[in-house]
């Protein structure tokens, strides 16, 4: 059992250790990677901050490509 323990929690550290994903809207650019999602469209402020984006999933935008 404790063997099983440590190996989830291995494969869970090594998991987020590897994914170097936006912390914010402000980190993501157009192309970006998170989840298996590609960000399609980052959409600004008033102020040319951003707030929100469209993702598309990596096996559609593969499909249409």
């Amino acid at each position: 059992m404790r063997v099983l323990a440590c190996t989830v929690l291995f494969l869970m550290l090594a998991e987020a250790a590897a994914a170097a994903e936006p912390a914010s809207f402000a980190d993501v650019t157009a192309q970006s990677v998170s989840n298996g999602f590609r960000a399609a469209a980052v959409y600004l402020d008033d102020s040319g901050l951003p707030f929100g984006a469209r993702f598309i999933t990596k096996r559609q935008a593969s499909r249409s490509t």
